[in-house]
């Protein structure tokens, strides 16, 4: 995902804006493109459970800084509800919903960078 069109952009853009998005010297502003793109690509499907317990799981509103994955799942967990409306274990979580909440996400990104890469070198 890092090496995709649209990332490569972002971090052009985000290098001429001397964001503050940017860690430290040593990076190259690849990772920290690639999750503003998942932000603006997720944002509008965050209110689907599923995508909104990958938001949790993925930090994306940085609230769980220096938490393992097995610790944000878990707190997605409690929030989020299965079919029967009980809250969902960590590992369910990670085994069945948080997989077709990346499948879409990864369909999302693949299919973004096509139109990136189609209106800019069209």
């Amino acid at each position: 995902m890092l090496a995709l069109r649209c990332v490569e952009d972002a971090v052009e853009k985000l290098k001429a804006e001397e964001s503050d998005l940017l860690e430290g010297p040593d990076s190259d502003g690849r990772a920290e493109a690639l999750i503003q793109i998942i932000k603006e690509r997720m944002e509008p499907k965050r209110t689907t459970p599923e995508v909104r317990a990958l938001w949790m799981v993925l930090d994306l509103d940085r609230q769980a800084i220096g938490t393992t994955a097995k610790e944000r799942r878990t707190r997605a967990g409690r929030e989020f509800r299965g079919k029967n409306g009980t809250p969902v274990r960590h590992s369910q979580l990670r085994q069945h919903y948080e997989r077709r909440a990346l499948d879409w996400l990864t369909g999302d990104l693949l299919a973004y960078d096509d139109a990136h890469v189609a209106r800019h070198d069209g």
